[in-house]
């Protein structure tokens, strides 16, 4: 067996997850999408539980290493690599079908269904990542007079993270994505303005 197999297989049930969500896409559509015997799909993986799992950790490695081009912490540079990052990773995210498709299933099923589980362990790398940003904005902005000395960078990283969840979920279930999209534009502008960062 050869890694083209592989990847044709979580290509075709990227394309099966988001199409038919997880529930009714079975190992054999997987399959037959993939050109492949069903016995293929299991020699690489243990069950469908095991491919959505597979296939969400390769989005999701494709978003963080989209992002990481944002992720500069030069204190000169830091309010614009904010700004740029916040606008990048909506970006990114609309662009992530399968990933969008869990977010919004999550959200509608709870967090305790088994694609939601899959979906938070998937996306560890890419919250780390983006926490370990968020605390360095975090860190200048308290420097700089712009937050408080008692603001705790890991809590701003943390709430940061989920309002910008949260904000996702709202732009993807919107019947107008195009207005709820420019409505988080102007308030990713807002939050970054450099005159908020200024020195008090």
């Amino acid at each position: 067996m050869s890694k083209d197999a592989r990847k044709r297989i979580l290509e075709a049930a990227s394309e099966a997850f988001s199409v038919y969500g997880y529930d009714k896409t079975t190992v054999e559509d997987i399959a037959r999408m993939a050109d492949k015997a069903k016995a293929s799909v299991y020699y690489y993986f243990g069950g469908k539980a095991e491919i959505l799992e597979a296939a969400l950790a390769e989005e999701v490695d494709t978003m963080r290493h989209r992002l990481s081009g944002c992720m500069n912490t030069c204190p000169s540079d830091i309010t614009r690599s904010l700004g740029a990052y916040l606008k990048t990773r909506m970006d990114v995210v609309l662009e992530s079908p399968l990933y969008m498709k869990f977010a919004v299933e999550s959200l509608r099923r709870g967090n305790k269904s088994e694609p939601a589980g899959i979906l938070i362990n998937a996306r560890k790398p890419l919250d780390e990542a983006e926490e370990g940003f968020f605390e360095a904005v975090c860190r200048f902005a308290t420097a700089s007079g712009a937050l408080g000395d008692k603001v705790k960078p890991e809590s701003f990283a943390e709430m940061l993270s989920m309002v910008l969840r949260g904000a996702e979920v709202q732009i993807l279930l919107s019947d107008d994505r195009a207005a709820a999209r420019a409505t988080y534009d102007e308030m990713v502008n807002f939050i970054t303005n450099s005159d908020n960062f200024s020195s008090r």
